[in-house]
Formats: C-alpha cells, structure tokens, sequence
C-alpha cells in the first residue's frame, strides 16, 4: 500500500534534523579541519571531540524514531460484549475476573479505550497520531516521528542529551573561527557558512537544552509530561504519586540500575510498562512493589476519602473519553 501524504509528511522533521547535522558535518570537516584549522594536532582534536558524539546523537535518534510503541497486553484486551456493556453503563467486572494490576482510575471511573478495546493499564494513553494506546505515554514528538513511551523513553532522553552535548562541541569548536571571520581577519570561502551554521546552532541549543533538562526533571520524579498535565488518581489514597522519594531510584526507573549503561542507547529501563512500584504515604515513604499478589486487583473497596466506599462504583462505571 502507497505511504498516506499525512504518514509522509510525518518524516519532514526527521529531514530536517538531518539536513542540520548534515550541514554541520559539512562545515566541521571541509570549512574547518579542512581549511581554517591549520596546525595538525587541532585537526584531530576537532575530528575527535566532534565525530563521537554525533555517532552517539544519530545512534540514540534511530533508536527512538524505530522502536514501536508497546500496546497493553492480552489480558487487558476487552471482548465485543465487554465493550457494548461499558457504553451502555452496565457494571464491568473484567477488573475483578482478570486480576488486573491497576492502582488509579479516571474522573469517572475505570480507563478504557473503545477504540483499542481494551482498558488502559497505569499510566497508559491512547496516542491518536500513532492510533494505539502506548505504555507509559510522556508525548507524542513529531521530530522523531514516534511516541516517547515506556518502550523508548531513555532514547529520547539520551536523545536530548547528546543533541545539547553536540550543540555546545559545536560552538565552542566553531566560535573562535566565527569571531575572527566576524572581525574580519578569516578570508576564506563558507566563512558566511560558518557564521549562519553558529547563529542556528546557538538559538537551537537553548531549546534542546530546556528540553533536556526539563526531561531530566521528570526522570528524577518518576513523571511523564502527561502526568505534569493531569495528575493519576490512585484508587487507595495513601498514594498519591508515582514518585519513589529518591530521585535515584526515580532515575533508575528509565535508565535501569547499572550506570555503566545510562549512556548507552540500549534498552535498560526497569518492569514492564504495566505494573509500577509505588509509595504509600502512610509507611513513610515505603516501597511497594507492584507485584499481581500486591495489587488491589479490582477490589477498589476503601474507608479512605476519594476512595471510599464509591470506589467500586466508580471504576465499574468506566469513562469512554479519558483517552
């Protein structure tokens, strides 16, 4: 089948990305080593602070924009029946017959979606660019082309991290070639090149930097950019967030517990995408972990408020529109 132009018009920033880095392959290498630089030791310095990291940028970009988003499992897939039953309002007790790990619910009640058929997981969003639910959804991000999810995740950060890296090599192995051509005492052809290549990478390090570091906020607080927007309602109120209380064990969540990889685009983060450990504020700060054994499993019952005794009710009632 024929690529949609809408599909086709999806890989126009990823074209883009790639013309820049093009560009300032181009201007490293033949304008600078090439020409400009001229005392030997400083051309392989440049060659080696530069080259490295754009292999590490290229390497954690492709394994973003190929990683496939995850969809929830099997067994939180909902039958025809199912489905007629929860937009009729009729009681679902899929929940309670399946044992499913679930520890918040929506504004209405149980997270489902009709048109995955399936009741989300923790966490779980519906992604309408990438036309499924997807584990853990932060957002979906046009310049990769792709959901950022529990499935790719840490490439999108260490995406961030060594695009900001390269933006900063870049100025300041370029800077000192654009401030004598800007004095005028560099006279050689690109010198134009050289100036408009470190003006775009200046402005474009601001944004990729906040990015980067905004992201690393949300490692450290085990959060997602949707969480920032709506915050989960857990169905036992003592935890109210998905945070570990050690920005460490939050950072390990995404980038697994061995540093010798946190900067390796390979996959390291920790559990499954569907059950997440949690702190209850009433053991100060305890770790529990989401095991199936451990989790409410649909018995939603509570003395607590917001849960309370509504809890029930609330989750077999479902909301088609939380998507």
């Amino acid at each position: 089948a024929m690529c949609s132009p809408e599909k086709a018009a999806g890989w126009l920033p990823a074209i883009i990305v790639h013309a820049l880095l093009l560009w300032a392959f181009y201007v490293m290498n033949v304008l600078l080593v090439g020409g400009a630089v001229e005392h030997p030791a400083l051309k392989l310095l440049y060659v080696v602070l530069f080259h490295p990291v754009l292999v590490f940028l290229l390497w954690s970009y492709w394994k973003c924009v190929l990683t496939p988003p995850l969809k929830p499992p099997a067994e939180f897939r909902l039958t025809v029946d199912e489905c007629l039953r929860l937009s009729e309002g009729v009681e679902c007790t899929t929940v309670t017959e399946r044992n499913l790990p679930l520890l918040t619910h929506g504004r209405e009640g149980l997270r489902y979606c009709m048109t995955c058929r399936c009741i989300k997981p923790d966490r779980t969003h519906h992604c309408s660019s990438c036309d499924q639910c997807v584990l853990k959804m932060d957002h979906h991000c046009p310049w990769v082309n792709n959901c950022a999810g529990f499935h790719n995740y840490k490439y999108f950060c260490l995406f961030l991290f060594y695009g900001f890296t390269f933006l900063v090599v870049y100025i300041l192995l370029v800077l000192p070639y654009f401030l004598r051509y800007w004095k005028g005492e560099l006279t050689i052809d690109g010198g134009v090149q050289i100036m408009l290549s470190f003006f775009v990478a200046s402005t474009f390090s601001f944004s990729v930097g906040g990015l980067a570091f905004y992201h690393l906020h949300l490692c450290t607080s085990n959060m997602t950019t949707m969480e920032t927007f709506q915050r989960p309602r857990f169905v036992r109120p003592p935890a109210k967030r998905w945070s570990l209380c050690d920005a460490r064990k939050n950072f390990e969540q995404v980038f697994g517990t061995e540093p010798k990889y946190w900067f390796l685009p390979r996959f390291t983060s920790l559990g499954d995408g569907v059950r997440f450990p949690v702190v209850y504020d009433s053991v100060a700060a305890a770790l529990v972990e989401a095991e199936p054994s451990q989790q409410p499993h649909g018995d939603f019952s509570s003395d607590e408020e917001e849960g309370g005794s509504e809890s029930q009710e609330l989750l077999a009632r479902g909301d088609a529109g939380n998507n």
